[in-house]
């Protein structure tokens, strides 16, 4: 078996039996149970490859699967790295160029994309492999990006400032797969009891997302039971007049009518209907959906249901949807960058491409104004600062007073006159 057919067999070691659990991220305090995950006396959480649908917060699952496809849409590039061009020139060629085409032979760059945040997103920890060359004149370098499995471990040296000596995770084989620091990027949520692991933000959502599922549960019950029903009765004593098999009668017969429902007192009319804390719980609905949102840096508005939805709202939730994305997505290039570039001597790096996200972009007509404005700007800048290329002749600057053209800013000064002075002194002429 080759090295790179051995790498397979490790990595299936990601595809498990159903429900069968993964060892994770280690939090320091008890945490009470929840549909996603066990805790042991240990306080491990476990993770399950597959979960069944009614234990799934439709929300979470909601915000990561716009997150992602939001990530998707933003393209990543590699470039030169020249402190003397503030215009980074794309290196189209270049070996990692390639890989962010295909970072692995299973996986196009969106899926990598998608797989990195998904599991960053819901265990708060991400293992990623740098695969690299073995031999020949570019061994060393960086040749394919993997997401590790959840269960990957890390290996810490005593004590508080104990550095990592390395990653491991057993495989599909069976046998304990290890790999050093330099190969791995781990990238984590910050955790205040334990800086090994990230925290996930599954364990810190317990609350909301029980609370939200359990609200959901009532409301489907509810609708199944087709809403508040009416209570019947007979005026009479139910001892007068009737014998039992007929007082079991007419009790199968309203039970067939699932508009109401029999009561063998005499209560009056009324209508049952849910009680004050059900309501309550229905109207909590929303609130735990926004507790969730604001836990994974989602614009509540962007959910369904909201009374907020208005167009300027909900455009500027899309800018903060993006921003925060970005963010994130920054820590994955920073990891990247920090990890490969010194195999290529830091003279490229790997970076996204925001100019294309129409939502991030100013104002087109208030940007002309602004630059227009700016007398302190050359002609260029003034381009440059609207989108547009530079033009020949256009590093000079226009005065603003007179709308007179100069090659330097300092060309024909003017002293300054003092308007009151220069009146008095013809006056007294």
């Amino acid at each position: 078996m080759n090295f790179y057919d051995k790498l397979l067999s490790v990595f299936a070691g990601e595809s498990k039996a159903t429900g069968e659990p993964e060892t994770k991220a280690v939090v320091s305090y008890p945490q009470p149970a929840a549909p996603l995950y066990q805790v042991s006396n240990n306080v491990p959480i476990r993770y399950y490859n597959s979960v069944k649908n009614d234990e799934y917060n439709s929300v979470f699952y909601t915000i990561v699967n716009s997150i992602q496809q939001t990530a998707k849409s933003i393209p990543w590039n590699v470039y030169y790295l020249d402190a003397k061009d503030e215009n980074a020139k794309k290196a189209v060629n270049h070996p990692l160029s390639k890989i962010l085409y295909r970072p692995n032979p299973r996986q196009s760059w969106s899926e990598f994309v998608t797989q990195a945040l998904g599991t960053y997103l819901h265990t708060g920890n991400l293992f990623v492999y740098v695969l690299r060359v073995q031999q020949g004149l570019n061994t060393g370098k960086p040749m394919e990006f993997h997401v590790m499995p959840q269960s990957t471990s890390v290996s810490v040296a005593s004590g508080w400032m104990g550095r990592v000596e390395g990653y491991s995770f057993i495989s599909a084989t069976g046998s304990r797969e290890s790999f050093a620091p330099s190969d791995v990027l781990h990238l984590k949520k910050f955790n205040l009891n334990d800086s090994t692991y990230g925290l996930s933000p599954l364990v810190a959502a317990t609350l909301p997302l029980t609370s939200h599922n359990y609200a959901l549960r009532q409301q489907i019950e509810q609708l199944a039971q087709g809403g508040p029903k009416t209570a019947v009765y007979k005026d009479e004593p139910d001892t007068e007049g009737y014998t039992s098999d007929q007082k079991e009668n007419l009790k199968q017969e309203f039970t067939r009518n699932k508009d109401f429902t029999f009561v063998n007192t005499k209560l009056g009319k009324v209508q049952l209907g849910l009680s004050s804390v059900e309501l309550q719980l229905l109207d909590s609905i929303n609130a735990d959906a926004g507790r969730i949102a604001d836990l994974l840096g989602y614009p509540s508005i962007l959910l369904s249901g909201t009374k907020q939805n208005t167009y300027n709202n909900v455009t500027e939730a899309h800018k903060a949807l993006y921003k925060s994305v970005i963010s994130t997505l920054h820590e994955l290039r920073d990891g990247l960058n920090y990890l490969v570039g010194p195999f290529f001597k830091d003279e490229v790096y790997i970076d996204l491409d925001t100019s294309g996200i129409e939502v991030l972009k100013p104002n087109l007509s208030e940007l002309i104004t602004s630059a227009n404005s700016a007398t302190f700007m050359t002609e260029n800048e003034k381009r440059k600062m609207v989108g547009l290329s530079a033009v020949a002749g256009g590093d000079g600057f226009v005065r603003s007073a007179g709308l007179s053209y100069s090659a330097t800013i300092d060309d024909n000064p003017v002293e300054p006159v003092d308007t009151y002075d220069a009146g008095d002194a013809e006056v007294a002429d």
